[in-house]
């Protein structure tokens, strides 16, 4: 799906995320910031690089300072991953192949440990040989990848109306 309005360019290998014409909010800083779980993501790469298994994406029109604080002139966006699932055990794999010896291999895996407790575990790996050509270094390049991502979700069914979800995610680049 598409939200009008919003765009997402590179800089380099760093995602920039532009909304209503806002990108950047001064420095450094971002006007459209990315959350993950309603949890702010300081680097728009690292959140993005868990884009996997998701449930959904939700992105709110600027200004959004009121309910997420500051740096949110242009809007946010929120990424909700999908959550343990105590009724079935389910999984998924995915292996992609490109050019300059592009492999990319995601999946994950959904488990039922009781009637209130579930285990979602959610992976990629990215590799690809440089495409330019780095004058200063012939043994390096640029535009290479070489990043992993990893998310663990323990979720505990309290009560009926509560649920504790415990993640633990590790990106690397």
């Amino acid at each position: 799906k598409t939200s009008p309005g919003l765009k997402v360019r590179y800089v380099g290998s760093t995602p920039s995320v532009i909304m209503r014409g806002a990108g950047s909010a001064g420095t450094t800083d971002t006007a459209v910031p990315i959350y993950s779980d309603g949890l702010y993501q300081p680097r728009s790469a690292s959140a993005l690089a868990g884009y996997i298994d998701m449930d959904r994406a939700e992105v709110l029109k600027g200004p959004q300072g009121t309910l997420f604080g500051r740096n949110t002139l242009g809007g946010m966006i929120n990424l909700i991953p999908k959550k343990p699932d105590t009724e079935e055990m389910s999984y998924g794999a995915a292996v992609g192949l490109g050019d300059y010896g592009q492999r990319k291999v995601e999946g994950f895996i959904n488990m039922p440990v009781s009637d209130s407790v579930a285990f979602r575990l959610t992976a990629v790996d990215t590799q690809r040989d440089a495409y330019v050509e780095n004058i200063y270094d012939s043994a390096g390049g640029l535009k290479d990848a070489d990043e992993s991502y990893l998310r663990a979700q323990l979720s505990f069914d309290v009560t009926d109306d509560i649920a504790l979800n415990l993640t633990y995610s590790k990106w690397e680049d």
